[in-house]
């Protein structure tokens, strides 16, 4: 039987982490014929990985997936103006790429991995329109509200403008995966209709399950730790996590933030200028293979957000809870109400650091029969709904039979 042909619209890509590799790889590995059309790999740094660039490893191949880089200006530092000319150069010359992919090659479906900018999309209507097939549009992320987040622009205009192509795109789509449950009514609101919605939950990564687990690098202060890894931008709200982390100065418990991003010396720095440094400590960034060990020495596991109506899951929370560890966080949405569903951690809306302070020193009182039960619930949770092999099946299936 000939292999379906899958086109995959993403704005990220390998060497960049994100759960499309995990898509792409898994259909390529079970006999689909896989085209990744992408851009050349610059975040979370704002520029170009090392060994590409314009005029480098534009065209690849990757574990049995073909990969097309697509030309960008690069985010740089994540100012409002680097991310509208990030997001609108990919957009332009997709747009007219588009064209050309869909005169030139045949496809039997196109899948959207939607993270921001919501214009990956539109290539995606366009080779829809030329070769009459079907787009699955994987959504999580909750447009125009999370670029409102991270450029700063508030202006009504802007937020209208944006809402217009999403609500373009949205009514264009043939089947449309959201990753949260809280999502659904948003979606129908915006022009989705009800038959085409499905429940598609993010995941934790394969490695998050392995038995086999890389050592820590570096060692973990001695006492409390709180620990937060991940990007460090403006989205991540580091305002009011510096706040709680004043609250709780004269109490034994230690802030690790691991990772790198463009808040991470405006951190540093505000830290100092409040004498809380050594309460904080930055490791750096490291290689996900030793997030599993990283997430299971922690005591309790920081996952905060920008107060903005977000209804998606954040894909850090499935992989937080598959190790076993108590969460806490501070954000809206789908993820705040997981982990009080869950019974994993303790939840508090955006920005609202006092509560935040107190829900990591209910936690930090708490035996360690009870700490562990908040553990287990969060493990037990993750096995059952967010098992990458259950979740890629379920993906792999609803293709081939559309």
């Amino acid at each position: 039987m000939k292999s379906k042909r899958v086109l995959i619209y993403t704005t990220y890509f390998y060497p960049e982490t994100f759960k499309v590799n995990d898509i792409a790889f898994d259909l390529a590995q079970k006999g689909f014929d896989v085209t990744v059309i992408t851009a050349i790999p610059n975040y979370p740094k704002g520029k170009f990985f090392e060994g590409y660039g314009l005029f480098k490893r534009r065209r690849e191949v990757l574990n049995g997936v073909k990969v097309i880089r697509l030309p960008l200006i690069p985010r740089g530092s994540g100012s409002a103006l680097g991310l509208i000319l990030n997001y609108v150069s990919l957009a332009i010359v997709s747009f007219f790429h588009a064209f050309y992919i869909g005169f030139t090659q045949k496809f039997d479906c196109i899948f959207v991995h939607h993270v921001s900018p919501i214009f990956v999309g539109i290539p995606a209507i366009v080779v829809k329109k030329i070769q009459g097939i079907k787009i699955f549009f994987w959504n999580l992320d909750c447009w125009p509200e999370v670029v409102v987040a991270s450029t700063g622009i508030r202006s009504p205009f802007f937020f209208n403008a944006i809402l217009s192509v999403v609500k373009f795109i949205y009514r264009r789509v043939d089947v449309m995966l959201i990753g949260s449950k809280e999502y659904h009514a948003l979606m129908i609101e915006r022009g989705v209709k009800e038959e085409k919605i499905l429940h598609f939950p993010n995941w934790a990564e394969a490695i998050f399950f392995d038995l086999q687990k890389a050592p820590l690098p570096f060692a973990l202060p001695t006492g409390f730790n709180v620990v937060f890894a991940g990007n460090l931008g403006g989205a991540q709200d580091f305002e009011n996590v510096v706040n709680a982390v004043e609250l709780l100065k004269n109490y034994d418990i230690n802030w690790v933030i691991v990772g790198d991003g463009r808040k991470k010396t405006w951190i540093e720095s505000t830290l100092k200028e409040k004498g809380l440094s050594e309460k904080v400590s930055f490791p750096g960034s490291f290689d996900i293979k030793y997030m599993p060990a990283l997430f299971e020495s922690a005591d309790l596991l920081l996952l905060s957000l920008v107060d903005e109506p977000i209804h998606t899951i954040p894909s850090k929370l499935q992989a937080y809870m598959s190790s076993g560890t108590p969460i806490v966080g501070m954000l809206n949405g789908g993820g705040n109400e997981l982990i009080k569903e869950v019974d994993c951690g303790r939840s508090c809306n955006a920005g609202d650091y006092k509560n935040l302070a107190k829900n990591i020193l209910d936690i930090y009182n708490m035996p360690k029969e009870e700490q562990n039960r908040l553990g287990k619930n969060a493990a037990d949770y993750c096995q059952t709904y967010f098992n990458p092999t259950k979740c890629l099946n379920n993906l792999s299936t609803l293709l081939e039979k559309n």
